[in-house]
C-alpha cells in the first residue's frame, strides 16, 4: 500500500478556481477570518472524495483513522497511522493540562439566536479550512469551462455577495471560491472562508438557478453559523490541540482530515437535524436576498426527498423529514418572500 500522503507531497492537478472577493467581482486571496458575532463562518455539508481516502480499486472513502465511522463499511480500510492515533490519544491529556488556558467562548447562531460553544479560534479554523480545501480538490477533476462551470459561478457569486451584506461581520475575510467537481453524486459542501464544491450530479437535480441557490445557500448558511467548528469543538477539543500544533507553525493533518469530516466535505453526514433547519433558515434568506425565489425550496428538498425511493441519500440522513421540513419552509415563507421582493425592487 501506498505511504499516506500529506499536503505538499505532490503539485496539485486542479485548475484554478475563481475565488469571489468580498461582494465584487474576482479575487485572489485564499484565506479568511471568522467572527463570534451575530454569524459566523465555518463549513458545510456534502463533498468530493479526495484519492488519498481511496482503497485501491474502491471508491469510498476510509474514516476510522480518525476513530470515525466508515463511509461504507464494506470497503476494505487500512490500519490508521501513527500521526492519527497519537493525535487522538493526546487529546484527553492535553485538554485536562491546558483547558484552563484555553481562549473559549460563546457564541450566537444569526437569525435564531441560539447560543452556540465554540472553541475553535477563527485563525484555526481558516487554516483548517484552506488546507481541507487544497486536500479534497487535490483528487478531484475539476471542471473549469462550459455551461456548467458558469451556472455554478453566477450563482455562487450572488450567493456570496448576500451573504456579505446580510451577515458583514462573519464573512468579512471569506475568499469565496466555488468548484465544480466532475462526479455523479449528488452533493455539495463549504468549508471555512467560503471555500465551496457542487458536484456535477448535484445539476441534474437542481435544475433551475432558483434552485441552486437554494443548496448554495444553504451550504453557505452551515459555514455562517460555524456549524463544522461547533461540532468539532464538542467532539475532539480542536481548539486546545490547534493550540499546541500551532506553536510551531504546522496544521496537524489530522485536523485537517478531522475539519473535512466534521463540515461533511467527505460525504459523511456532518450535521444534526437542529444544525440542518438553521441552515435551512439562514439558508431560505440569503438565497431570497440575492434575487431568488424561496419558494423552489419546496420543490427541491420534495426532489431530493424522492431520490432515494425508501433509502434517501446519505446527505439527507439527519435532515429533517420532508414533512416537517414543508412544513418550517412554510413558516418562513412570508419572511423569505418579503426579502426577495425587496431585492427585486433594488434590481437583484
Amino acid at each position: 500500500m501506498p505511504r499516506r500522503r500529506t499536503i505538499g507531497d505532490a503539485p496539485r492537478r486542479v485548475a484554478p478556481i475563481p475565488a469571489f472577493g468580498r461582494g465584487s467581482a474576482f479575487g485572489t486571496s485564499g484565506g479568511s477570518t471568522m467572527h463570534r458575532d451575530e454569524s459566523h463562518g465555518q463549513a458545510t455539508t456534502v463533498g468530493v472524495r479526495s484519492a488519498r481516502w481511496r482503497v485501491a480499486g474502491e471508491g469510498t472513502p476510509c474514516l476510522s483513522k480518525l476513530g470515525l465511522s466508515k463511509f461504507n463499511r464494506s470497503t476494505p480500510c487500512p490500519s490508521a497511522p501513527v500521526r492519527a492515533r497519537r493525535f487522538l490519544a493526546t487529546c484527553a491529556s492535553v485538554l485536562i493540562a491546558c483547558l484552563p488556558a484555553a481562549p473559549l467562548g460563546c457564541a450566537t447562531v444569526p437569525e435564531t439566536g441560539r447560543t452556540q460553544f465554540v472553541a475553535l479560534s477563527p485563525s484555526a479554523e481558516r487554516s483548517l479550512g484552506e488546507a481541507a480545501f487544497e486536500e479534497m480538490l487535490a483528487g478531484a477533476k475539476v471542471i473549469t469551462s462550459g455551461p456548467e462551470f458558469a451556472r455554478v459561478q453566477r450563482v455562487g457569486q450572488r450567493i456570496a455577495e448576500a451573504s456579505n451584506r446580510r451577515y458583514p461581520q462573519a464573512c468579512a475575510d471569506f475568499a469565496w471560491q466555488f468548484a465544480l467537481i466532475d462526479t455523479p453524486e449528488v452533493n455539495a459542501w463549504m468549508l471555512p472562508g467560503g471555500k465551496s464544491g457542487v458536484n456535477m450530479g448535484l445539476l441534474t437535480v437542481a435544475t433551475t438557478d432558483d434552485e441552486l441557490a437554494v443548496v448554495i445557500g444553504h451550504e453557505a448558511a452551515h459555514a455562517i453559523a460555524r456549524h463544522g467548528a461547533e461540532r468539532i469543538s464538542r467532539g475532539m477539543a480542536a481548539q486546545v490541540v490547534f493550540g499546541v500544533a500551532a506553536a510551531s507553525g504546522e496544521v496537524d493533518p489530522a485536523l485537517v482530515e478531522a475539519t473535512a469530516v466534521a463540515y461533511g466535505a467527505l460525504g459523511e453526514t456532518a450535521f444534526s437535524r437542529g444544525e440542518e433547519s438553521e441552515a435551512d433558515h439562514i439558508g431560505l434568506l440569503i438565497a431570497a436576498d440575492a434575487g431568488y425565489d424561496p419558494r423552489a425550496a419546496l420543490e427541491f428538498w420534495r426532489k431530493m426527498g424522492a431520490l432515494g425511493g425508501e433509502k434517501p441519500p446519505e446527505f439527507l440522513s439527519t435532515h429533517p423529514s420532508d414533512e416537517t421540513r414543508a412544513a418550517r419552509l412554510a413558516q418562513l415563507m412570508p419572511q423569505a418572500l418579503e426579502v426577495y421582493r425587496r431585492a427585486k425592487e433594488a434590481g437583484r
